[in-house]
């Protein structure tokens, strides 16, 4: 029922309802004010009959708050963002943007 990412070729019509799903995700998430930290492909899985995705290993999560200095070292190296990469401590949900991104291009490539 569930797949990984990495492992098969979707049509534009299935990126478009898989990435929907893992956007409403990371809303929910942020609108909870919680940053998951390492969104990527091996940490999506897919509904192979209804192409949706769930978000999954939220081991790194955590809650936002302004200001606050985070360790800056979450993530995945392949989907780091820029800020982790230059050791900025004080981030926000924008990690989160990034590795949708990643997601999104993993699954057009």
């Amino acid at each position: 029922m569930f797949d990984l990412i990495s492992y098969y070729k979707y049509t534009i019509d299935d990126v478009r309802k898989i990435m929907k799903s893992i956007l409403i995700g990371v809303k929910e998430a942020h609108n909870r004010k919680v940053i998951h930290r390492d969104l990527k492909p091996g940490n999506i899985i897919i509904d192979s009959t209804l192409r949706t995705a769930r978000i999954i290993d939220w081991g790194l999560a955590e809650f936002c708050e302004p200001g606050k200095q985070y360790n800056v070292r979450v993530a995945t190296m392949p989907f780091k963002p820029p800020e982790l990469l230059l050791e900025n401590q004080v981030y926000d949900e924008s990690l989160d943007v990034w590795g949708a991104g990643c997601v999104f291009g993993c699954l057009v490539s």
